[in-house]
């Protein structure tokens, strides 16, 4: 009988942490989807009050929420942690990470002049500096002598940014242009940071069909078998990681939503993209920098 996980799912490498039959939760956080259950944890409501949201089932939120959590089980979130974040837009993560101290190079593509993709508007650093504490997260003065703003595109990271304690970006890889570009940017975030650093990536995830997905474009979406791709380089490279691929068993987890998308039962979503018809959830991913270097194959 053909294993259909193993041929459409992709082989499993050696040596990776998978877990497959247990619910992800935020009180043991690792690389994982968005869930029902995850949004009933008391932490998804502390970080929510944190970044003066009202709480919501939505993917996108919790991809914020995922985030800082996993600086937060990283030890991270400290006077004197360095953080690189890419493609924030106006996020609130770089004033509550500033607010617990972190030092912050918030970077976006193209950000004092018009993004052709219409993913930033026509504004200036300043403008928006102070657009990412405009929900005053942040005591100002400290929000301005711990947060700086630069511009940086994803797929041509500069060599200077290195030595951080931490890089993070929501939803923004799967915007790179391909798959292989997204998996490139990670690799190039990694090299951001310090022997030992963290990486914390969300980008989209083809919940089914698994057989095909869309590998390039202003959207890609990642497969089980591209996760495992990717987990495979990863570890070679001396990286670690750890992945949980369980999908939920609550009420929403079963929910599909379709067009016009809902603002408060939006975890798994259904969208036509180059022709294809795809059901599409959020996935973030916690990395661990090599203590040593190793060249990726």
């Amino acid at each position: 009988m053909i294993n259909l996980k193993r041929v459409i799912g992709g082989k499993v490498p050696a040596g990776l942490d998978l877990i497959e039959d247990e619910e992800p939760t935020l009180e043991n956080i690792r690389s994982q989807l968005v869930t029902e259950g995850q949004f009933n944890s008391p932490l998804y409501l502390k970080w929510c009050n944190e970044m003066r949201e009202k709480m919501r089932y939505h993917r996108k939120q919790w991809e914020f929420v995922y985030t800082l959590q996993a600086l937060d089980q990283a030890g991270l979130l400290r006077d004197g942690s360095r953080g690189l974040g890419f493609g924030v837009g106006n996020e609130p993560l770089p004033a509550v990470l500033a607010k617990y101290g972190c030092s912050i190079l918030a970077t976006e593509i193209n950000i004092e002049s018009p993004h052709g993709a219409g993913w930033v508007s026509n504004t200036t650093v300043d403008q928006e500096l102070d657009r990412l504490n405009d929900r005053q997260i942040c005591d100002p003065g400290a929000f301005r002598s711990r947060v700086q703003y630069r511009d940086v595109d994803m797929n041509h990271v500069p060599k200077d940014l290195v030595g951080f304690d931490f890089v993070w970006s929501c939803c923004s890889l799967e915007h790179v242009g391909s798959l292989d570009l997204a998996s490139n940017f990670i690799f190039k975030s990694l090299e951001c940071l310090k022997p030992g650093g963290v990486a914390v990536h969300t980008t989209e995830y083809n919940v089914f069909p698994a057989v095909f997905t869309v590998t390039k474009g202003s959207t890609v979406f990642f497969r089980r078998k591209d996760i495992l791709t990717l987990a495979e380089r990863l570890l070679y490279a001396g990286h670690t990681l750890s992945i949980n691929f369980h999908s939920g068993r609550g009420a929403l987890d079963r929910h599909i939503d379709f067009p016009p998308h809902s603002e408060n039962k939006h975890l798994k979503l259904f969208v036509t993209k180059r022709g294809r018809m795809i059901v599409t959830t959020s996935i973030g991913l916690i990395i661990r920098k090599a203590q040593h270097d190793r060249t990726d194959s």
